[in-house]
């Protein structure tokens, strides 16, 4: 049971914590969900309803019970998720090995102005007209020394990615029993008669 005081003292920092306030704060953070596609609220996202019912009699068989068939079903799901997310690590390594960075968003229409603007003021101070350093151009031109660095500018993309990829190899690895125990018991109740 929550004492009052730490209820009150949880209301107290509820009240801050309320997200970005700011329209700049709030369209970036409307756009989170929706860099990959992984988190989204469809179901099928990357491949159709049709591979996953292909996937799964391919696992249980056509002429499967119900249950059988809906632990395959979501057998499947979770594998062809499972193989989405590859794919995006797959492509993020390949966009940091050409262009140098994992970035794909284009610039905010302001960027451009304000990055111009800046550059001005630091020509104004120190007399120099300095210019950032193109990813691509900080690149290894040796192959593997490339693709070790896509690798490494990658990392932190990847990692935040583990999670989608443990949520799916979980509800895989639980179908997987199920379809496992529900199989094993159609077999002995065939066995038996």
């Amino acid at each position: 049971m929550t004492s009052d005081r730490k209820a009150e003292a949880n209301r107290r920092n509820a009240q801050r914590s309320t997200g970005p306030r700011s329209p700049v704060g709030k369209r970036r953070s409307s756009g989170n969900a929706r860099r990959h596609g992984l988190s989204a609220a469809s179901r099928y996202v990357g491949y159709t309803e049709a591979d996953v019912i292909a996937l799964a009699d391919a696992m249980a068989g056509h002429d499967a019970n119900a249950v059988v068939k809906s632990f395959a079903r979501n057998a499947a799901h979770a594998q062809l998720r499972l193989g989405r997310i590859a794919h995006y690590k797959v492509a993020l390594i390949e966009r940091a090995r050409v262009f140098g960075t994992t970035d794909r968003q284009p610039d905010p229409p302001f960027a451009r102005a304000n990055d111009i603007l800046i550059r001005l003021r630091a020509w104004a101070a120190t007399g120099l007209f300095l210019k950032p350093p193109d990813p691509e151009a900080t690149m290894p031109a040796d192959e593997q020394d490339r693709t070790r660095e896509a690798i490494r500018r990658a990392l932190p993309r990847l990692l935040r990615l583990d999670r989608y990829e443990r949520q799916a190899m979980a509800s895989r690895n639980r179908a997987l029993e199920g379809l496992f125990e529900a199989m094993t018991m159609a077999t002995g109740d065939r066995e038996a008669r």
